[in-house]
């Protein structure tokens, strides 16, 4: 039976596992934490940091896997890019390419050289950088080159603010440099697509909320109706940069605001699954099993399996395709109006449980609820919880429940009369 090692066993890997052994994988598990709920799914949990290159390079040579499928981090994509490119093992692309896509300002540098639009940035590395910023329309924004989910971001309205967030973002990142760039003013919006031999065949966009930090996705919403003329600017775009990258087959998962003039402005990219169970998210609004694809293209298998004659994904060819089929095939439509809201824990103390009120059972499709019971919150922290997907009767609907769905989700804390009668 062929190994798979997959990089952390959090619930959000949870989809990843899943697939993994209905794909005929014997599954090996790594990261820090030994009570992650994805650990009990895979045949072995072996205790270990992702981010450490050397190590999983190291433990995926000693315990003779085929594949490496990267988890939902970009740390851990990394580690899976240097692992399989020293072992000779598909599904991955160069080590520094994956650089270039997961470092914010090897990207912006990219994407400069081949056209793709990007906010005006400027490159930190010692105080006579500030000098430039002076040239930037404030708003801007500081962000470390080398985190994700909005960690260590902030948005600054003067100078005084821009050095206390340099400071800051200097301080969690791995590297010694941060990128100050324009704040764009527009929506945010996903957009993920999986791309074969350069062309996006899947794909699908997404409106994104951010209710516990400006720069954190809490939420995400999808319709049937959207824009024909952005959907293409954004797949010519992703078509722009698999080209210039020679990306292998697989996930393109990028993060757009679309700017008050209509443009989509790509500001991240990743090739790893989005976190907190997203690809489940894609799975409910479009019958399309995202998992069991990304997992695929990851393990080295290709897409052989999940084409038809055509070459088009699910038996869905459109009658005028090309020779190579694959330019013309119509893609899995969303079906309907979807959800997914990240329950998150904001207050401070001892959880104890977590109650979705009535309000939003109606719309409930899924859920995912995973937390430790009497996990002590700290002042400040979010713990999130796992995931619920909804499904509404139109956009109205959608706008009106998504827009409020923390207020109807409760979390019990432990009161400290319990604590102190224990």
């Amino acid at each position: 039976m062929e190994k798979i090692l997959i990089l952390n066993g959090g619930y959000s890997e949870v989809p990843l596992i899943q697939a993994a052994r209905a794909q005929g994988f014997y599954v090996l598990v790594t990261g820090n934490d030994e009570n992650a709920a994805g650990n009990r799914l895979a045949d072995e949990y072996i205790p270990w940091d992702y981010s450490d290159r050397e190590g999983i390079y190291e433990l995926a040579r000693s315990h003779e896997v085929s594949a490496i499928c990267s988890g939902c981090n970009d740390f851990a994509y990394l580690s899976a890019a240097y692992a399989c490119e020293r072992l000779h093992l598909p599904g991955h692309d160069s080590y520094q390419t994956a650089l270039t896509l997961h470092h914010k300002d090897l990207y912006r540098a990219f994407a400069g050289r081949v056209g793709i639009p990007v906010p005006e940035v400027v490159e930190y590395r010692m105080d006579s950088d500030l000098e430039k910023v002076r040239f930037l329309r404030f708003p801007v924004i500081v962000k470390p080159v080398d985190l994700s989910g909005g960690k260590g971001m902030r948005k600054c309205r003067n100078m005084g603010e821009v050095r206390e967030a340099i400071c800051a973002a200097l301080a969690g990142s791995r590297m010694p440099h941060v990128l100050i760039e324009e704040f764009l003013e527009g929506t945010n919006h996903g957009f993920t697509a999986i791309v074969h031999e350069g062309k996006v065949v899947f794909s699908m966009m997404d409106r994104e909320f951010h209710e516990y930090s400006p720069f954190a996705v809490s939420a995400t919403s999808v319709s049937e109706s959207m824009p024909e003329e952005v959907v293409q600017r954004l797949k010519g775009l992703v078509e722009q940069l698999a080209a210039g990258l020679s990306l292998c087959d697989g996930l393109v998962h990028s993060q757009f605001i679309l700017t008050e003039e209509g443009e989509p402005v790509i500001i991240e990219v990743c090739r790893r699954s989005p976190g907190d169970l997203y690809i489940d998210f894609v799975k409910y609004a479009t019958g399309m099993d995202y998992p069991g694809l990304i997992l695929s293209c990851e393990a080295g298998r290709g897409m052989d399996a999940w084409l038809d004659d055509a070459g088009c994904l699910t038996g869905m060819p459109d009658a005028e395709n090309e020779a190579r089929g694959w330019y013309r095939c119509r893609i899995p439509a969303v079906r309907g109006f979807w959800g997914r809201h990240v329950v998150a824990c904001m207050r401070a103390g001892k959880l104890k449980d977590v109650v979705i009120g009535d309000r939003l059972a109606p719309y409930i499709r899924g859920k995912a609820i995973s937390f430790e019971r009497g996990r002590e919150i700290q002042e400040g922290e979010t713990y999130k919880c796992g995931a619920l997907f909804l499904e509404f009767q139109n956009q109205e609907e959608m706008e009106a429940i998504m827009s409020h769905a923390s207020e109807y989700i409760e979390f019990e804390m432990e009161e400290m009369c319990e604590l102190l009668c224990q």
